[in-house]
């Protein structure tokens, strides 16, 4: 490699950057800090959650909504079974966990809500995807 010439990429840690990774960077970065706050909210104890007013229900189905649309923004060329499937075993994790924390319960109908609000958002996701690649102009040269 020439040293006077500068490279055409710029690298963080392994990653090469350029206008369209780097803000696919962002959205997984923004992806995996919901599913973290998603497990946090999961593992603390009951009185540490913030308290929003909401029902329970749709405390659950709004969250999982939101990280199933995160994850498809994020990972728009990954296997969409894979997205599924990795969402609900995800909302399966945080279940199970509760049955050995202290104060928690695991609930089969928290399960199925998380389940069906995060497959909802990659569907709503892929939804858009597929209308935008659909309606967007052809541009000519």
């Amino acid at each position: 490699m020439n040293p006077t010439v500068a490279p055409s990429k710029t690298y963080w840690f392994i990653i090469p950057l350029s206008g369209g990774s780097v803000r696919y960077l962002v959205l997984r970065a923004c992806a995996w800090l919901i599913a973290s706050a998603a497990l946090i909210m999961t593992i603390v104890p009951p009185g540490f959650r913030p308290v929003t007013g909401f029902p329970h229900l749709f405390e659950h189905l709004s969250w999982f909504f939101v990280c199933g649309i995160a994850f498809g923004a994020a990972y728009p060329k990954a296997a969409p079974l894979n997205l599924y499937i990795g969402g609900v075993a995800f909302c399966a994790v945080l279940e199970i966990m509760q049955l050995w924390i202290p104060g928690r319960h695991a609930r089969l109908s928290d399960f199925l809500a998380d389940a069906v609000a995060i497959t909802l958002g990659l569907s709503l996701l892929r939804v858009l995807q597929a209308f935008r690649s659909r309606t967007r102009p052809v541009l000519s040269e």
